[in-house]
C-alpha cells in the first residue's frame, strides 16, 4: 500500500518549563475532551458494591502487574464528594500526592485509578512522575504485544491517561522527538490513533467512508469517474486537489478512505487509511471480515486451501501482528502493527508509510542503513516464509539527511500453512559480493531463533514444521561465509521450501 497524501502541519506546542515543574507535583487536570465512553469516575457517592464492580471490570495486562490497585473506597488519594452543590474535597496525604482528573460536576478520578483502569494495576510509588510514566509506557508495549485486540474503549482511555492527566507534559514533550515508525514511542501511537478514533465518531470505517463521500458530491464524482482509469486515482486526486480549493476542503473534512479509492486496487480485502485531526494519513486498518478470497490469494495459498474469506482474514491479521512482534523494537524494518477493534470491526492496524520517493535501485545498497534494511528484510522473509514480497510491499523513503530507508509492509502471507512458494521480488539487491555483517548475523543467531520461537508460541502460531524450518534456514545462513554467491544459497532455500509436503496431513505441514 503506497501513496503520497498531502501532509499538513500541526505539532502540539512544547510544554512550558513551569508546566513541567508543576507536573512533578501531579496537579489536578481538566476533564476529558474526548469521548467519555469508558471513563471511570471515582466519587464518594458510589456504593461499595458499585466500586467493586468498577474495579473488577479492569482488564489486567500480561507482564505489567506490579500490585493490585486498591478499591477506590480505601484509596488515600484525592477523592471528591459528588453532589449538585459541589461538596467539600478531602485532601490527599502530603506524603503521597497524586494527580486527579475531572469527571463531571463534583467528581474526581485519581491518576492511579486511571492507570489501573488501563493496565489492571498501578505503581507502588505514585509520587515520582518518571516512574509512573515508565510503568505506563511499558504496560502499553506489553499490551499491544498480546494476541488480544486493543479495543476502541481502551484506546480512548489510554488517550485520556496520556494526554489529559499529569502525564500530559511528559507525553507532549515526547511528541516533539522524531517518529520512527518501526519503533514508535507509546505516546506517538496513542496520540495519532486516538485522534483517528475520535474522528470516526463511533462509526465503522465503511459507514464513515460512505457518509463522508455522500456529503461531498465532488469527491464522489471524482472517485467514481476514475474508478476504471489506468492511472492511479491518487495521482488524479492530487492533481484536482491542487487546482480546486473546494475539493481540497471537502477532502480534508473526510476521516477515512478505502485504499481502492486511491490506488485502484479492487480485491476482496477492505483496507482503510485513517486520518488524524491534523489531516494526516496515520494508520492502515485491515478488518478481518471479508466476502471472498481473491484469485491471487488462492494461488498463493495452494490448491488444497479450504479457507473461507473470514478465516483467511483472521490468519492474515495474526500474521501481520506477529511480524511486528518478531521485530523486537525495530530489528526488522517493519512499521508498528498490532491487533485492534475499531467500533466493532476486528483486524490489524499498521502505522502509515507513504509511497516511494524514488525507485529501489541496486546502487542504494552502497548506503549503510539501506543495505542493513534490505538484509534484515531478506532474513525475515526466509525465516518466516513470506509469499508476498512483491515490489508494492517494500517502500523506499529518503530522510532529511538524504539517506534512504526501506520499509517492509503487508505480511498477511507470511507464516503460512499451505502455500507452496516464496516470493522475493528484490533479488536485484543481491550482488556477487553480497555478505552479512556481524550485526546482520545476530538476526539469525541461535539466541534470536530461540526468542522467535518463544514469541510465536506466545502468540499461538508456532508449529512443528515452522520450528524445523527456522533451524534449517538459520544454519544455512550461518554457514554462508561470503565465499561463493549467496544467490546459490537462496536458490537452495527456495527449492527446499517448494519440496516440503504442503498437504497438511497429520495436522501440520510436513517437513
Amino acid at each position: 500500500m503506497t501513496g503520497k497524501i498531502p501532509p499538513s502541519g500541526g505539532k502540539p506546542p512544547p510544554p512550558s518549563p513551569s508546566s513541567v515543574e508543576k507536573s512533578k507535583k501531579l496537579p489536578q487536570v481538566q476533564s476529558s475532551s474526548m469521548s467519555s465512553s469508558g471513563a471511570v469516575a471515582v466519587a464518594g457517592g458510589l456504593s461499595p458494591t458499585q466500586q467493586d464492580q468498577m474495579v473488577s471490570a479492569v482488564k489486567a495486562t500480561a507482564g505489567v502487574v506490579k500490585r493490585k490497585a486498591p478499591p477506590p473506597s480505601v484509596n488515600n488519594d484525592a477523592v471528591a464528594t459528588a453532589g449538585a452543590g459541589g461538596g467539600a474535597k478531602r485532601a490527599a496525604p502530603e506524603a503521597a500526592p497524586e494527580a486527579t482528573a475531572g469527571g463531571g460536576s463534583g467528581t474526581v478520578v485519581s491518576l492511579s485509578a486511571r492507570i489501573s483502569q488501563c493496565f489492571g494495576s498501578a505503581p507502588e510509588d505514585m509520587s515520582n512522575l518518571e516512574v509512573v510514566a515508565k510503568f505506563c509506557f511499558e504496560g502499553f508495549n506489553a499490551r499491544i504485544a498480546t494476541p488480544e485486540h486493543l479495543t476502541t474503549k481502551e484506546i480512548t482511555n489510554l488517550h485520556q491517561l496520556f494526554f489529559e492527566t499529569a502525564l500530559n507534559p511528559v507525553c507532549t514533550q515526547i511528541l516533539e522527538s522524531p517518529l520512527d515508525v518501526t519503533k514508535p514511542h507509546p505516546a506517538h501511537i496513542v496520540k495519532s490513533l486516538g485522534s483517528c478514533i475520535h474522528r470516526l465518531s463511533g462509526e465503522k470505517c465503511k459507514v464513515s467512508r460512505e457518509s463522508s463521500i455522500g456529503r461531498h458530491p465532488l469527491i464522489k464524482k471524482v472517485l467514481e469517474g476514475t474508478r476504471h482509469q489506468s492511472q492511479h486515482n491518487e495521482q488524479f486526486l492530487n492533481a484536482v486537489e491542487k487546482n480546486n480549493k473546494g475539493f481540497k476542503d471537502a477532502w480534508k473534512g473526510s476521516t477515512v478512505y478505502n485504499a481502492s479509492d486511491l490506488f485502484n486496487k479492487h480485491g476482496g480485502n477492505d483496507v482503510y487509511i485513517l486520518y488524524s485531526d491534523e489531516y494526516k494519513p496515520s494508520w492502515v486498518f485491515k478488518p478481518v471480515s471479508r466476502h471472498s478470497v481473491t484469485p491471487a490469494e488462492k494461488t498463493h495459498m495452494g490448491a488444497t486451501t479450504k479457507y473461507s474469506g473470514a478465516a483467511f482474514g483472521e490468519e492474515a491479521a495474526n500474521a501481520e501482528h506477529a511480524a511486528y512482534c518478531l521485530s523486537q523494537g525495530g530489528s526488522f524494518p517493519i512499521p508498528c502493527t498490532f491487533l485492534v477493534e475499531i467500533n466493532g470491526d476486528l483486524g490489524s492496524i499498521q502505522m502509515f508509510v507513504s509511497g516511494q520517493d524514488e525507485p529501489a535501485l541496486p546502487s542504494l545498497m552502497e548506503e549503510a542503513q539501506f543495505s542493513k534494511d534490505v538484509k534484515a528484510m531478506l532474513i525475515f522473509d526466509l525465516l518466516f516464509t513470506n509469499h508476498d514480497r512483491k515490489e508494492d510491499n517494500f517502500l523506499v523513503r529518503k530522510n532529511e539527511s538524504g539517506d534512504h530507508r526501506l520499509y517492509a509492509i503487508d505480511h498477511g502471507l507470511c507464516l503460512p500453512s499451505e502455500r507452496t512458494a516464496l516470493r522475493l521480488d528484490y533479488k536485484q539487491f543481491i550482488s556477487d559480493t553480497f555478505n552479512f555483517k556481524e550485526e546482520d548475523k545476530a538476526l539469525f543467531s541461535s539466541e534470536s531463533i530461540g526468542l522467535y520461537k518463544q514469541i510465536l508460541t506466545r502468540l499461538n502460531l508456532m508449529k512443528p514444521s515452522l520450528d524445523a524450518w527456522l533451524d534449517n534456514v538459520s544454519v544455512k545462513l550461518m554457514d554462508f561465509d561470503g565465499t561463493g554467491s549467496f544467490r546459490d544459497v537462496l536458490k537452495t532455500i527456495e527449492r527446499e521450501y517448494e519440496n516440503i509436503d504442503h498437504s497438511g496431513e497429520g495436522g501440520d505441514v510436513g517437513w
